[in-house]
């Protein structure tokens, strides 16, 4: 019986190594024919000041938020990736796995966002 070839890939992290929690991805097809995708967390935005009362009993009242803007939504990107076609095939094979995985695990996979 003929021996097969065998590689061991080891995996060693960077000092700097993090793990960032995401929400959404975004991105586009560069000239080169790359795949860039910018990974960002959604949040509101912070104010630049807030004003309270202080009243009789000590406690805060707020009053107001500058700037008072209820309808933005930013999308901090942390980092992008930059992947080729054939491993961008693969990264989508893998994650639909992973989300199989799940799903045996009777682990509740949301369809969308509304869950």
């Amino acid at each position: 019986m003929e021996d097969k070839k065998k590689i061991e890939f080891q995996y060693k992290m960077a000092s700097d190594y993090k793990i960032y929690a995401i929400s959404g991805l975004q991105g586009t097809i560069t000239p080169t024919g790359d795949l860039i995708i910018n990974c960002y967390k959604e949040r509101h935005p912070i104010p630049e000041n807030e004003t309270f009362e202080i009243q009789e009993n000590g406690q805060l009242k707020f009053l107001e938020r500058n700037p008072s803007v209820s309808n933005v939504i930013v999308r901090d990107v942390p980092f992008a990736i930059s992947v080729n076609p054939m491993q961008a095939r693969a990264f989508a094979d893998w994650l639909n796995a992973k989300a199989d995985e799940f799903e045996k695990r009777s682990v509740k996979v949301p369809d969308d966002l509304n869950g």
